[in-house]
């Protein structure tokens, strides 16, 4: 059932007190709506804010069913200038359904304006093993001059296979991840910490990503931590782990994060775990102050960068990357602190540890920095 605010209760405040039980989707459609949820707690009871100029505050969700008329979202962001502070939400997904924690649907014709979100915190199990669904614990659409700061997001996830028949055009390709943004442009992503942890996998290409991001100019991500882990695969199989997974855009800022991975799973010329992968086009994007630590038991790169979708150019400065992997002489079999596939980089004062678990010689491909593997177009590197 949909609950929907009466039409006079535009411009108040409203505070909720007590427990709410299977009450379905609750609709705010009118303008300039505060709602206090002191001492209140949701059980499969969920928000549609429809309204603009609304503030959600102190509501906690527990959430194990599953949403539909609500985008399946816990809260579900369809206007402008909406803040969300100290909000709590556990949501165990059902298997095999889509689920979000939290969703900005803005669109290309009717994009989310000035979303805030502040102080508040997502634990997200999702189960997606089999069905094309999508399990993210925050997702934003085309959501401009969004601020999100100050929160925790916990996640446990399937490693998924990728959807190519998108050609990652949108966020669609991914079937699991902790946070996305699509077409975000001046986005402020700061003083988060974010968690992904790995709860098993599915076949083909099995893929987790802790930050995906596409399209987004002019965006911030500031004094984050983001960590991964994956000890359910096992060492010897492959898997693909992501920290911060950057697509086509300008104008991006990386400081002063840590992210870490740390897997027991990836074999000889198979699987990632980098810290920070980024494929083009890309124009004026600056990776500085960040800690970048990785381990696993495949190929590993702290920072990789390609230009094999458009033209790249980057600024890699004063980071610190220590990276663990397995290198050997195939080309696949890459152990590197920065590989830069790119057209116009420039890599300097860098501190760059790498370690490989297995025998090193002059053909095994380990490198500090390197530009290793082909891409197409002229490259230039400072």
């Amino acid at each position: 059932p949909n609950v929907v605010l009466a039409s006079n209760y535009s411009n108040c405040n409203l505070t909720f007190s007590g427990e709410f039980n299977n009450l379905g989707v609750l609709s705010i459609s009118q303008r300039n709506v505060t709602i206090d949820g002191k001492n209140s707690l949701f059980i499969n009871t969920v928000f549609d804010v429809a309204g603009s100029d609304v503030v959600l505050s102190n509501l906690s969700f527990v959430l194990n069913d599953s949403f539909y008329d609500n985008e399946f979202a816990a809260i579900l962001v369809r206007a402008d200038n909406v803040a969300l502070n100290n909000i709590n939400i556990d949501c165990i997904a059902l298997e095999d359904t889509t689920a979000y924690g939290i969703y900005s649907s803005g669109t290309s014709r009717h994009p989310v304006d000035n979303l805030t979100i502040f102080n508040s915190t997502i634990n997200f199990t999702g189960q997606n093993y089999n069905a094309d669904v999508y399990n993210y614990a925050l997702r934003m659409d085309y959501s401009r001059n969004a601020i999100v700061y100050n929160n925790t997001i916990n996640t446990k996830l399937v490693l998924r296979g990728i959807n190519f028949n998108t050609g990652r055009v949108a966020s669609d390709s991914d079937y699991s991840l902790a946070v996305s943004a699509i077409y975000c442009d001046d986005l402020l992503f700061i003083g988060n910490d974010v968690t992904c942890d790995a709860i098993g996998r599915s076949f083909g290409f099995p893929t987790l990503d802790c930050f995906f991001m596409w399209g987004s100019n002019n965006a911030f991500i500031l004094n984050n931590s983001f960590e991964m882990t994956d000890f359910f695969t096992y060492h010897g199989v492959d898997n693909y782990l992501y920290g911060l997974d950057i697509y086509s855009l300008a104008n991006l800022t990386v400081a002063n994060n840590d992210i870490s991975i740390n897997t027991t799973g990836g074999r000889l010329s198979a699987g990632a775990a980098y810290p920070i992968q980024l494929t083009g086009p890309l124009s004026n994007v600056t990776i500085v102050y960040n800690d970048l630590c990785s381990v696993s038991n495949g190929p590993n790169i702290g920072i990789y960068s390609s230009n094999s979708g458009g033209n790249t150019a980057l600024y890699i400065m004063y980071n610190r990357i220590n990276i663990t992997g397995l290198a050997g002489e195939d080309s696949w079999a890459l152990v590197a602190g920065i590989e830069g596939q790119d057209s116009n980089d420039s890599i300097m004062n860098n501190l760059i540890e790498v370690h490989s678990t297995g025998d090193v010689d002059e053909n095994t491909n380990i490198y500090g920095i390197s530009y290793s593997q082909s891409s197409p177009g002229d490259h230039s590197f400072d």
